[in-house]
């Protein structure tokens, strides 16, 4: 008996296996085990799946009832306290009546005046903002009510002007309109306004207006009396 060498006839004998696999035939470099893996894990997951339902436990992603409940929540309170700023003071205003007055030897003293909510809270600010001249002079005096928590001192700011329009305005007192007198002023001597997205009503009389004529043509300011009204507008 020869040791290490196989005869032609041996070799002959010796079956030889199938080049196939089970599993994934197309895939011929892969192995058994990855085949095993790939079945087991979508068929274990099936069976928790069932256990889950069996039990009475719901399915991993689905949403509870509860939780419907409390996103539903919070959606509407972020909406509610976005709405505030848009809808005024919460529970409206105290009415309001002031009067508002500009004189030439004052000027460095600047009036306004604070509008109370239902609450007792200051909700708006009334002022006068003035128009200057080449020369510093004031010649004209705009009526001013900026919410009280975010007042930044800019005509931008101005609520009687909710939509930034352009040109003269009810609440612009120049001197040039007044030259002739309130009641011939663009807008008379009562006028009003109505801030349907604060829901209120401002209200505004000329109680006195004093000009003085300037070199260029155009009139200074010496002095103005307003008599204000601020009312919850009713619907």
């Amino acid at each position: 008996m020869v040791f290490g060498h196989t005869s032609a006839t041996q070799e002959a004998q010796t079956p030889t296996l199938p080049n196939q696999r089970f599993g994934h035939p197309e895939r011929r470099n892969q192995l058994l085990v990855i085949d095993v893996l790939e079945w087991y894990h979508p068929t274990m997951r099936m069976v928790q799946q069932e256990n889950r339902e069996r039990v009475g436990h719901p399915p991993r992603f689905a949403m509870t009832h509860s939780k419907k409940r409390h996103i539903s929540f919070i959606a509407v309170a972020f909406f509610a306290l976005a709405a505030l700023p848009v809808c005024g003071a919460p529970g409206g205003i105290r009415p309001f009546r002031t009067t508002a007055f500009f004189s030439k030897g004052f000027s460095r003293t600047r009036w306004k005046a604070y509008v109370l909510a239902s609450g007792g809270k200051r909700a708006y600010e009334l002022s006068f903002e003035p128009e200057y001249g080449p020369k510093n002079e004031i010649i004209g005096l705009d009526l001013v009510l900026a919410d009280a928590q975010k007042r930044q001192g800019l005509s931008g700011s101005n609520l009687l002007n909710p939509h930034n329009w352009h040109g003269l305005q009810p609440y612009d007192f120049l001197g040039k309109d007044l030259a002739q007198g309130a009641d011939k002023s663009s807008f008379g001597s009562h006028r009003e306004l109505k801030l349907n997205g604060r829901k209120l009503l401002v209200r505004m009389d000329i109680s006195s207006a004093r000009v003085s004529p300037l070199p260029d043509g155009d009139y200074e300011i010496d002095q103005l009396e307003l008599a204000v009204a601020v009312d919850n507008l009713s619907s």
